[in-house]
């Protein structure tokens, strides 16, 4: 079983990404959180790109999950 084929191991491809998403998640608190404390404007680009990076892994969890369904 080839890992990258397009439809092997979608489950697996899906847990990686929700890995991804919650570490993600957690950059993007923290960076908003430091930011409000300390105004520091790299705190707040750092917030602003986890964001959207949240926003492009629940997309690709989305993506797996639909491609696993029978």
């Amino acid at each position: 079983m080839n890992f990258v084929d397009r439809r092997n191991s979608n489950a697996v491809k899906g847990a990686v990404h929700g890995a991804l998403l919650t570490i993600a998640t957690l950059c993007a608190v923290y960076n908003a959180t430091a930011w409000r404390e300390r105004r520091e404007p790299h705190l707040v680009m750092n917030a602003w790109i986890y964001t959207a990076l949240v926003v492009f892994e629940g997309y690709q969890i989305g993506r797996h999950c639909k491609e696993h369904e029978p």
